[in-house]
């Protein structure tokens, strides 16, 4: 389990974990020997050029790819998780700016890697060199931006994968001129500029020409590509992670023209192979594997979480607890599917699922109101104290603005009855309505008087259309012996009522 803790603007500590299934040793995951061509391909002819190595991420989702001809690395969003039939490509990132610009003076890219969970890193590889980029906007190749560089000239020959151990304290790369898989230690995890040789291991005695690399998520099993035999080979580490402890266990051949480059889903229940001469990818998938269900759990503004965010359970499987923690003056509402229990446990698992924490103000605001009108605690204060504040003078605090529908940032946005027509019948008109407000016509012969106000028979938690802005309230008659004082009140509907 990896577990990372977020310190939330009002100070509240949030434990964020994620469990990661591994696969034991007699699993199918991982495991070549089960590999089967799914028929599935993923043609990237139109947005690339000379193919060469992928990296897919974001839950299986994202899918990375890196053309050599066309310098550049384009992105694919996998509508259904790990599956290369529903690719759509979301962008690119050109690498002209770059590449062939330092010592490695001809731009011939090939290497790719994306780091995971956070997706705000890449790093790619130009045959001798290691070019490192921040992405501000996680997994949007878009905002890449240079971050470092590292020259590995009389180091390493004829490079093409790369990967990087999950805590950023060892980089690997194949080579194959050398027919060598080099190891490097980090003194500062993913600062490119800290690396060191860090031992390697010969594999001429089985390669002719290696232009892939792989690990499973413990660093137990290396996999490598070899494009001229047309096969995957893996390995067992003795010592995880440890290149030099490697020991060939077996092969898969291949049935493609000219594979150059390959990635593993998270799980190992199916590897992506890309073939640079037709530029497709395609999908293989381990007979017998179990792909873990997602079970995800986002939280919304105001608050966060204590227990394991992201989960990965068999189908059927029981989640582990959850539960919503509020920011200062906050509390939470509800979740995105109704449920309203807090802590939380989600059993018998059939789908992805994604579940979301709602959060409202002490005053019952939600939380996503006040983001979405830009209105956000000042120093010192919380969520609550947004409850009173009235921004544009209206005379309403922003409490009873959200209640009445109304815009805070427009001053004249105001919660009137528009036209009033009585007789006996009566005919009230009001705006601005929403679908999810109760609206209650009242009528008082004194106002002034306690308890004075009585509500009109049939005019009482009435609800507006969808889509309506204002509202006509009528009713064929007043009640007996009532004044010419009318007021409309309204409420915000409750989760439970339809």
């Amino acid at each position: 389990m990896k577990t990372q803790v977020r310190q939330l603007a009002t100070g509240c500590a949030v434990l964020l974990s994620t469990v990661y299934a591994m696969a034991a040793a007699t699993d199918p995951n991982w495991d070549i020997a089960g590999l089967v061509d799914s028929g599935k391909r993923l043609a990237t002819a139109a947005v690339t050029e000379n193919t060469r190595c992928m990296d897919l991420v974001d839950a299986d989702t994202l899918l990375f790819i890196h053309g050599r001809q066309s310098r550049n690395v384009v992105v694919y969003e996998l509508q259904t998780r790990g599956d290369l039939g529903t690719a759509q490509f979301l962008y690119a990132f050109d690498t002209t700016p770059y590449f062939g610009t330092r010592a490695q003076t001809e731009s011939v890219g090939h290497g790719i890697f994306v780091k995971r969970e956070t997706l705000d890193r890449m790093w790619l590889w130009n045959r001798t060199e290691l070019w490192a980029f921040d992405m501000p906007e996680p997994g949007d190749v878009r905002s890449a931006r240079f971050s470092g560089y590292r020259s590995f000239a009389g180091e390493v020959t004829r490079g093409h994968a790369i990967h990087f151990r999950p805590d950023g304290r060892a980089f690997y790369v194949e080579d194959r001129d050398q027919a060598r898989v080099h190891q490097f230690s980090m003194a500062t995890p993913w600062d490119i500029e800290t690396i060191v040789p860090d031992g390697q291991l010969d594999i001429s005695a089985r390669h002719a020409a290696v232009r892939g690399l792989e690990f499973n998520p413990d660093g137990t099993v290396m996999y490598l590509l070899d494009t001229e035999l047309r096969e995957v080979q893996q390995y067992g580490l003795g010592q995880a992670w440890n290149v030099t402890s490697a020991v060939f266990e077996k092969a898969f051949a291949l049935g493609m023209e000219n594979p150059r480059g390959m990635t593993w889903n998270r799980h190992g229940s199916r590897l992506y192979i890309m073939d640079a001469t037709t530029r497709e990818a395609t999908q293989f998938n381990v007979a017998g594997a179990v792909d873990p269900l997602q079970l995800r759990y986002e939280p919304g503004p105001g608050g966060g979480f204590m227990g394991e965010t992201e989960q990965w359970l068999p189908p059927g499987g029981e989640g582990a607890p959850v539960e919503a923690v509020p920011e200062t003056g906050a509390r939470f509402y509800r979740w995105s599917d109704g449920r309203m229990d807090n802590p939380r446990t989600d059993t018998e698992i059939a789908v992805d699922t994604v579940v979301r924490a709602y959060f409202e103000s002490d005053g019952g605001v939600p939380i996503d109101w006040y983001q979405e009108h830009g209105f956000f605690p000042g120093e010192g204060a919380s969520w609550a104290h947004l409850d009173m504040e009235d921004p544009t003078a209206k005379g309403m605090p922003l409490r009873s603005q959200f209640i009445a529908a109304l815009d805070p940032n427009d001053p004249v946005s105001r919660f009137s009855i528009t036209s009033l027509a009585i007789g006996p019948a009566i005919m009230i008109r009001v705006q601005p309505v929403r679908a999810t407000r109760r609206y209650t016509v009242e009528v008082s012969a004194d106002p002034s008087a306690p308890d004075g106000w009585d509500s009109v028979p049939g005019l009482v938690d009435v609800i507006p259309g969808p889509g309506d802005t204002a509202l006509t309230l009528e009713a064929p008659a007043l009640p007996e012996e009532t004044g010419v004082f009318f007021r409309v009140g309204v409420r915000v509907s409750s989760p439970e009522e339809p």
